[in-house]
């Protein structure tokens, strides 16, 4: 049973008690009142999911991963077939091995977060018309 999650409702990351394990709460989120809000429900189903996404993207094994963060062979497979939740710790280690910050984990919309926060860093060097060019480009692609 998950204690004190309604504690902080305005926050999109909320801490929590579960069996013993913290657990970083994120899922498909829904709107109330205009603010982003947590559905609990598909908490383990979009973690684990989330993490398959951005693993296929870097172009690793799920086994690979986990060895390379670390744990056992099926550490990463157990998460994103909801048998298991990664401690904060965890999490962190699987955020630092995709390059991504946990903010960006949890932006459902970046399909690619290294990706784009690699365009991002690179974009901090152009010129304003450079940058206008770029918006330019990205607008037609978007039609």
């Amino acid at each position: 049973m998950i204690e004190d999650c309604n504690a902080h409702p305005r926050k999109l990351y909320t801490m929590c008690r579960l069996n013993r394990t913290v657990t970083l709460l994120m899922s498909a989120t829904i709107e109330h009142r205009g603010e982003r809000m947590i559905d609990v429900d598909n908490l383990e189903k979009s973690l684990g999911m989330r993490v398959a996404q951005l693993r296929t993207a870097k172009g690793v094994s799920a086994r690979d991963m986990s060895l390379s963060i670390g744990q056992g062979a099926a550490y990463i497979h157990n998460i994103e077939n909801r048998k298991t939740m990664p401690s904060m710790r965890g999490f962190l280690y699987i955020c630092e091995y995709l390059n991504i910050s946990p903010k960006d984990f949890f932006d459902m919309d970046s399909a690619d977060p290294e990706k784009l926060n690699e365009i991002i860093k690179d974009m901090k060097a152009l010129t304003p018309e450079q940058l206008s060019n770029i918006a330019n480009i990205v607008k037609d692609i978007k039609k």
